[in-house]
């Protein structure tokens, strides 16, 4: 995950500002993506401060190889600048170090004898690599006293963060004396009729009716047209694409919060604490709700909270990643990174053992002792006293 660091003197002497948020003059962006424009952190979210005028701040970086800008706003001396700046995220792994999807494939297929593997024997390879990655991602493997047992991997339970905003903004269209306010981008939903919107150099309105993603009804006809409006956040946020559930809580990340971890709640619940009042505040309760499956992209997830957000904040947590089936692609890589490509790699041979009754083959010994190593290194990586037990199967060899 990218981290963003500052340091803020003056006179050549590390001094505390007032105050250092990610923010944009227009409250735009915190960070967003160079390539898409998304937005990944929203404006108005503080930085961390580590000590005397030292401030970092670390984000999601979900995809490989981007570049993000992030913008500064510091204040100091009661005097409001801002600063922009980019920072790469993750890079690609060397394929020299780490195996993709494919080379295993190929591998595969060449133990096979094929050197020439028809569609159906390619298909073949491929179930037999998914077979082995599937023992590995669960952490099967028997120990050196001969006992099977699966492992909990650290890098498969990854800290993540969730930048809830405390508004949503927009530029309005419109004529004068009118009660129906337009924006020029879809920005407005069911949830948020009760609300209260403003409308700069204006006022600010309840919202009486939603007719659009970009029309909504006021109590009140004024003049919106080329104003910049702001409604609160509708609470729903989207989870990351291999969510597989939560472990823990979600936690205020705000240095120095006492704030108790939000507590859960039915999805009934929530919405029922929505339809009955608009309440904005930090939030209290959340609830993890299913989006609509779509074949093409599996089973999404996402946080519905309670207050509604009333300004931006960062939330962290912990979750547990649900693994996509591996295809034969060369720009696919397995989870788990470079060390433990050999391992995966064992772990498809020795599946294509077993598919010629082979069940005790040479690779199926390799896949073990590489798993050996790969749980102790990962147990030492875990924090003192977090370290998984091994889940015994009861089986012994």
């Amino acid at each position: 995950m990218p981290t963003i660091s500052i340091s803020h003197e003056i006179a050549g002497v590390l001094t505390d500002a007032t105050s250092v948020e990610l923010a944009t003059a227009d409250a735009a962006y915190g960070v967003k993506r160079n390539d898409t424009d998304a937005v990944v952190v929203a404006s108005g979210v503080a930085m961390d401060h580590l000590d005397t005028g030292l401030y970092s701040h670390t984000f999601d970086d979900d995809d490989l190889d981007l570049t993000y800008t992030y913008s500064l706003k510091i204040v100091y001396g009661g005097v409001t600048s801002y600063t922009t700046g980019t920072i790469v995220g993750a890079s690609t792994p060397s394929a020299a170090l780490h195996l993709t999807a494919g080379t295993m494939v190929d591998r595969i297929e060449a133990a096979y004898g094929w050197s020439d593997p028809t569609e159906a024997q390619s298909a073949q390879a491929l179930n037999d690599l998914n077979d082995g990655y599937r023992r590995f991602l669960r952490g099967e493997h028997f120990t050196d006293e001969g006992r099977l047992v699966y492992y909990a991997w650290n890098w498969l339970r990854p800290l993540a963060q969730l930048s809830i905003g405390g508004a949503v903004t927009g530029i309005a269209t419109g004529v004068a004396d009118t009660d129906l306010i337009t924006a020029t981008t879809s920005i407005f939903d069911p949830s948020m009729v009760g609300l209260s919107i403003t409308v700069a150099d204006v006022d600010s309105f309840d919202i009486a009716g939603y007719t659009s993603g970009t029309v909504v009804s006021v109590d009140d006809g004024d003049d919106f047209a080329g104003k910049a409006v702001s409604v609160p956040s509708k609470g729903i946020y989207d989870l990351p694409a291999d969510f597989g559930g939560l472990l823990g809580a979600f936690l205020y990340q705000h240095s120095g919060s006492d704030r108790p971890a939000i507590e859960e709640r039915p999805p009934e619940w929530i919405q029922a604490q929505w339809r009955k009042d608009k309440v904005l505040g930090p939030p209290r309760y959340y609830a993890l709700v299913p989006a609509a499956f779509v074949a093409a992209t599996g089973q999404r997830w996402q946080a519905w909270l309670y207050p509604l957000p009333d300004e931006a904040r960062v939330l962290r947590y912990r979750y547990r990643v649900l693994a996509n089936a591996l295809t034969d692609d060369p720009a696919v890589y397995p989870l788990g990174g470079p060390d433990a490509s050999d391992a995966i790699m064992e772990a498809g041979l020795a599946a294509m053992e077993r598919s010629r009754n082979v069940l005790n083959g040479p690779h199926e010994q390799e896949y073990h002792k590489h798993m050996r190593a790969l749980v102790a290194l990962d147990s030492a990586a875990y924090a003192a006293g977090d370290a998984p037990e091994a889940l015994d199967m009861g089986v012994e060899v």
